[in-house]
Order: C-alpha cells, then sequence, then structure tokens
C-alpha cells in the first residue's frame, strides 16, 4: 500500500520529487478535479483488500498545467 518507486518519465512529467511522490494527496493534486475523488476511492479500497490497482486517468503535467491521459 505504499509507494516503493517512481520512474524518472513520472518525476520529469510531475515535477515531484521521489520523496513528494510518496505523499498520496501531493500526488492527487496532479489528476483532473472530475477523477481524483474516483482515484482515491478505487486506491483505498485497493489497500484495503490487498488488491491490484490499475486505472486509468488524467495527469497534469507540471511544465504547463495540461491535462494528459
Amino acid at each position: 500500500g505504499e509507494t516503493e518507486y517512481v520512474n524518472r518519465q513520472w518525476l520529469e512529467y510531475s515535477g515531484l520529487t521521489p520523496e513528494q511522490s510518496c505523499d498520496l494527496q501531493k500526488v492527487a493534486e496532479f489528476h483532473h478535479p472530475e477523477e481524483v475523488q474516483a482515484v482515491l476511492e478505487q486506491w483505498t479500497i485497493a489497500r484495503a483488500t490487498q488488491q491490484p490497482f490499475e486505472m486509468e486517468a488524467r495527469l497534469k503535467r507540471a511544465s504547463d498545467g495540461a491535462y494528459r491521459w
């Protein structure tokens, strides 16, 4: 239920440090406002049930604030 690894592409896209990328609330700020609640709910369920978590969502690019799939 914790982030163990983030790749270089995520760090460049988000502008976050590896430490910041482990903060769920910080990462939630990068999800599109229409999807953030569903992402957090599904993540919470996956952690509680120890089931795999997979979801497509739009993420905000740090360099220009554009949301991309």
